[in-house]
């Protein structure tokens, strides 16, 4: 836009009419209305102060830094990009209804108040969102942050049609949600993690539970059962001879630890052939939780004594003897991360019902597991499922005939029972049992 020249004493009324109209014109071109001017552009160099709303409908480049302590609103045209290249404080609303790109990867872009933006936001530098923990941030859009996102209130990624991504290696989430997502390793914290779709783990290492067992390309048997029980960690070898209870096994005293056993082998090596009897017992603390007693093992073959798997709490000890010659011991078990899994043994000493054991919590039966060592009478044993007080819901076994030097293994062919927390399961043994003649041992998980 042509300047307009000035007027001199020596110009004649004319020049100084001429003139004079021009800046008119001017003005009033520039001049919308009374209160409004239009220009297509604004050089200035003082600061710029808006008493009111100001509204940027198209492009917007800030060179150097942009201060804004009222509430802005950059773009109504969707399809505008809105860019700051600079240092950037925006200290209350800042709502972007066109793309917002901020770029400069040495700059440092703060929102301190609440931000909504509705199409995209890419982000290339370190971006901080909210040193407010109650303010919300939305993200509705296609989002993608290629560097650092920390969002110290909360989160909202709320556009199921939209793409988040985040290629940075650090990805922080800390507000009111405690949710930590990273592109590498993702850890979500809280009590329950509900997932209502298809899960896919795209990861080499499988999935890793709390008990410290895993899964790589496809399940594993569990239970005691199936094929390749990759969750094994260890086994250990004992002799055994007739001259006392020998410790095969002593848990560490670590807190926190259970330890599965998941076989117990015993090998009939007695050189003369002879048959033996295998007798193995958990030892916690006074009392020996009898997994079997005087069971036969002919000469020159050998044994599973297990059915089901049996845990040992810390500093527990398996015990066994033979009550002839020396014979082989083979113990493998898993080492769990997870007091949730129990185990109690019992000693009926009368014909009436005796607690094996109350849930804590909802749990699942893997073993109840009867044992008679007497060596000639068969008893009879009655396990009940009863609630708090005491009161019959059901049996798992009525009157059942154990053998002499038999062990009855009652869910040798179930994956697990349910049972509701507080209820118990009892035992009573026959009224012509004899005395110290039945044991009960009990294997469970609390959910």
């Amino acid at each position: 836009m042509a300047a307009i020249s000035n007027v001199a004493l020596t110009n004649t009324f004319d020049t100084w009419r001429i003139r004079s109209n021009q800046v008119f014109a001017r003005v009033n071109q520039f001049a919308a209305n009374e209160s409004a001017l239009y220009a297509n552009t604004l050089t200035a160099n003082v600061s710029f102060t808006s008493k009111g709303l100001a509204t940027l409908q198209g492009r917007a480049t800030v060179g150097t830094n942009l201060t804004v302590t009222g509430n802005t609103t950059l773009g109504v045209n969707p399809t505008s990009r809105n860019r700051f290249n600079g240092a950037t404080t925006i200290n209350n609303s800042l709502a972007v209804t066109g793309n917002l790109s901020i770029t400069n990867s040495s700059s440092v872009a703060t929102l301190n108040g609440r931000a909504t933006i509705g199409k995209y936001l890419t982000v290339t530098g370190n971006t901080t969102l909210g040193t407010n923990p109650t303010s919300v941030h939305r993200l509705s859009g296609a989002t993608t942050i290629n560097n650092k996102l920390t969002v110290t209130g909360n989160a909202s990624f709320s556009n199921t049609s939209g793409v988040f991504a985040v290629s940075a290696a650090n990805v922080n989430l800390t507000g009111t949600g405690k949710t930590l997502v990273k592109t590498a390793n993702t850890d979500v914290r809280g009590g329950t993690m509900l997932i209502t779709s298809n899960v896919a783990v795209m990861g080499t290492g499988g999935i890793k539970f709390k008990d410290g067992t895993s899964i790589t390309t496809a399940p594993s048997a569990g239970g005691g059962g199936g094929f390749f029980l990759s969750t094994l960690t260890a086994s250990v070898q004992a002799n055994v001879s007739s001259s006392a209870m020998t410790t095969v096994y002593t848990a560490p005293a670590t807190a926190g630890k259970r330890y599965i056993i998941y076989s117990l082998r015993h090998v009939n090596s007695n050189t003369a052939y002879a048959d033996v009897q295998s007798t193995a017992a958990i030892i916690r603390g006074a009392n020996a939780h009898a997994i079997t007693a005087a069971v036969p093992i002919p000469g020159a073959t050998a044994l599973e004594l297990l059915k089901k798997p049996k845990v040992m709490y810390p500093s527990e000890t398996l015990k066994m003897r033979t009550d002839a010659g020396t014979s082989k011991i083979i113990m493998t078990y898993a080492t769990a991360s997870d007091t949730t899994y129990f185990a109690n043994g019992l000693l009926l000493n009368n014909a009436v019902a005796n607690t094996l054991y109350t849930f804590t919590g909802a749990s699942v039966v893997e073993s109840v597991l009867l044992v008679n060592a007497n060596t000639s009478q068969s008893i009879q044993a009655t396990v009940e499922w009863t609630d708090s007080s005491n009161i019959n819901k059901s049996y798992l076994s009525y009157g059942l005939v154990v053998p002499p030097q038999a062990t009855v293994e009652l869910m040798e062919d179930i994956g697990g029972t349910y049972f509701p927390s507080g209820d118990k399961i009892r035992v009573t043994a026959g009224a012509s049992t004899p005395a110290n003649a039945l044991r009960a041992h009990i294997v469970g998980k609390t959910l």
